[in-house]
This record gives structure tokens, C-alpha cells and sequence, in this order.
């Protein structure tokens, strides 16, 4: 399937998950054409003073810019929690606790209305993530938070994306009756892996009814492992993050990770980099592996909307062809999903999902059409009549 269908379901909203307070004054924003953001706080933000000479203190501080700074850019923030950076408060927060904190928070941020309980509650993490084997208990913070905030749209889930993740369906059966509008996860492996299996897993496990927000995924330009994939690839991974939407028309917004990777010097540079701009260290010194502050290939595919490319069609896909006219077919791919579609026995075109086949000769053709995705191959044959 080709490029104009990704095109025409390209992600109706584009916003960018980047916490840095700097990323609404970078030059870089202006320019990039997106007006949602998303940023990931501890869950104790609002109860925390922002002048405290601690870890948690400045961070709070920080995201005190962050709001200001979306608010001048006119930029909706989405915001998330996570884990306390205050060692009194560590682990699961208590069910009263996190009630004070978001009532607290939904007052003193009043312009934060979109929000999520809790940030990847499935990372196997116990370390980091108290969560990593309580799906009950990090489900248990959705009605919480939405009734903090009725008026909110508070999106469940904020899972991993891992494909296959047995805890999502314990999520889901601890919510009970409840029935949250809207569901999110994040989806950086299918920037990297052409069949997008965390966005197929995710649009099958969750509520067909509710909308999904991808709130965050980015494609890589050097990888956990210090490999520098570069531009062609990180644009390829944008471009198919676009796309996912051919997958499940129901996603209406994807954050893109990140802006930039701020840091005070090239050595102190995250290693991973997904930024749509080069990282510009705080004292100047040369990246290395890239030039500093400059603008890759992928941002222009976030700044444009596009183009977007329909991931690859998952191993074990079907086809079928649908005749419209003597000359003219329709093709249907499940799951859908891009494929490389030749014939034999009669030239083809293709323009979105429609195929013409032409042959010299008068006659009746037998066509055989070969559609291949992801080491899989299917053929179908086709009767075509020229007069």
C-alpha cells in the first residue's frame, strides 16, 4: 500500500513530550508548527516548594516554567506523574496522599487540563517504577485523578509499550465498571521496527470505543548503545510514526520524544537521542556526532505533518482484491499495513488502495498480484479484460 494512504490518515494532532521549561523559548519551536506538549512531573509536584534547596525543589521550580512557558507559546499541556523525588515519600503513594496532591495540583495549575495518572505503570522496573507488579493499585489512581478534576480529560493507561503485556488486561479488569474516554501508550519500538507491533498490540487490547493517544515515541538518531543510526533513519522512524493512524483511525494525538536532549556538556549528552534537533551542551563544547543545535531531517517530517508512511503489514498478512471496473481493483490488506505489491502479466498502477491493470493486448489476462511485507509473501490472481 502506498504513501497516500499513510498520507490521508497522518496523526490528526501532533505535540511534542520534551520537560525541559527551555523547549517553548527554543528558536526551534516556533517554527515547528505543533501547539501540544506533554511533560512528566512527580506525582508530589504541587505539594513541594519550589524555593527548597532539594532535588525535588528545583524540579518543581522547573516545572513551574514549563507551564508558563507552554502558556505564552499558547501551547496545551498534557501533563503525567511519576515517582516522588522525596525520599519521605517513596514507593506507592497512598491513596489519600496522591487525592491531596492532585486536588492540589488541579487547583494551583489551572491551566493543565489534560492529564494522566501515572507514567509507563508496566515498566519492569520495581526500582523506579512502584507500579512494575501492581496493576490494581496504579489502576486505582484513574478515578482518583478524574475526580480531582471532572472537567479534565484524564487518560488511562500511559503504558510501556510492550507488545503483549499480560498487565494491561489486569488494568483493565481492575477498573471494573469504569470506562475511561481515553487510553494512552508509547510507541519508540515502532519507530524502529517496520510492522509497529506496540501500536497493533495496543489499538487490539484496548477499548475499541475510546480514542488512544500515542503520548510518547520518538525515533532514534544514536541508540541506547551509542550507535549512531542518523538521519535516514530517524526520518524513516518519524514518517512511520505518522503513519500508525492506518492502523487504528482511532488515535487522535502522538507526541513526538523530544525537542532537543539539553545538557551541560557533550560528555554529560544522554547517550540515547531521539531529538528533532541536535543537542546544544551549555558551555558550547562540540557533540561529536553531530553538529550542535542543528535541525535533522525528522524535524521537518513533525514541523510538515508529514509525509506519512503506513508501517509495514505484520508477518502471516492477507490480501484480497476487489474489482471495480474491467480494469480497476481495490485492494484490501489485514492487519493492515504497507505492502510491496508487483504483478505479472499486465502493468500496474497503484494510487492509494486503488490498482489499474493494463495489457497490450486484447483478450482476457490471467494476473497474478504479489504482495510482500515484513518476510512475508501472498499472491492473488486477478482476470482482466481488455477490449
Amino acid at each position: 500500500m502506498p504513501l497516500a494512504a499513510a498520507t490521508a490518515l497522518a496523526i490528526a494532532t501532533l505535540g511534542v513530550a520534551d520537560s525541559d521549561a527551555a523547549t517553548f523559548t527554543d528558536p526551534a519551536w516556533a517554527r515547528l508548527n505543533v501547539k501540544t506538549a506533554r511533560a512528566v512531573v512527580p506525582w508530589d509536584v504541587a505539594l513541594t516548594n519550589p524555593a527548597a534547596p532539594t532535588p525535588a525543589g528545583a524540579r518543581r521550580a522547573e516545572f513551574d516554567r514549563w507551564v508558563a512557558n507552554a502558556a505564552a507559546a499558547g501551547v496545551r499541556p498534557l501533563v503525567t506523574f511519576e515517582r516522588s523525588l522525596d525520599p519521605s515519600r517513596a514507593g506507592e503513594p497512598a491513596p489519600d496522599a496522591y487525592a491531596q496532591a492532585m486536588q492540589a495540583f488541579v487547583a494551583g495549575y489551572t491551566s493543565v487540563r489534560d492529564l494522566a495518572p501515572w507514567n509507563e505503570p508496566n515498566l519492569r522496573d520495581p526500582s523506579f517504577n512502584p507500579y512494575a507488579d501492581d496493576p490494581a493499585g496504579a489502576a486505582a489512581l484513574w478515578p482518583v485523578l478524574q475526580q480531582a478534576c471532572p472537567a479534565c480529560t484524564v487518560a488511562a493507561g500511559e503504558f510501556a509499550g510492550i507488545p503483549g503485556d499480560p498487565y494491561v488486561a489486569r488494568y483493565r479488569e481492575a477498573l471494573g465498571a469504569q470506562r475511561p474516554q481515553v487510553w494512552s501508550f508509547h510507541a519508540h519500538l515502532d519507530a524502529e521496527t517496520a510492522s509497529a507491533p506496540a501500536t497493533r498490540f495496543y489499538a487490539a487490547a484496548l477499548p475499541a470505543t475510546a480514542r488512544l493517544w500515542i503520548d510518547e515515541a520518538g525515533a532514534y538518531f544514536r541508540d541506547a548503545g551509542g550507535r549512531v543510526s542518523g538521519d535516514a533513519a530517524q526520518q524513516a522512524g518519524a514518517q512511520r510514526l505518522l503513519g500508525l493512524r492506518t492502523i487504528a483511525p482511532r488515535i487522535d494525538r502522538l507526541y513526538y520524544y523530544n525537542l532537543d536532549n539539553q545538557c551541560s556538556t557533550a560528555a554529560r549528552c544522554a547517550v540515547q537521542d531521539r531529538g528533532l534537533v541536535a543537542p546544544t551542551p551549555f558551555d558550547q563544547t562540540p557533540l561529536g556526532y553531530d553538529t550542535n543545535g542543528r535541525q535533522r531531517p525528522a524535524y521537518a517530517v513533525v514541523r510538515d505533518h508529514g509525509p506519512a508512511v503506513a508501517p509495514a503489514a505484520p508477518k502471516g498478512f492477507t490480501f484480497s482484491v476487489r474489482r471495480r471496473s474491467a480494469s480497476r481493483f481495490t485492494l484490501r490488506v489485514t492487519p493492515p499495513g504497507a505492502v510491496t505489491l508487483r504483478a505479472r502479466g499486465a502493468r500496474l498502477t497503484v494510487r492509494g488502495t486503488a490498482l489499474t491493470l493494463r495489457a497490450a493486448r486484447q483478450g482476457r489476462h490471467r494476473v497474478t498480484l504479489t504482495a510482500t511485507s515484513a518476510g512475508t509473501t501472498r499472491t492473488a490472481h486477478v482476470t482482466l479484460r481488455v477490449r
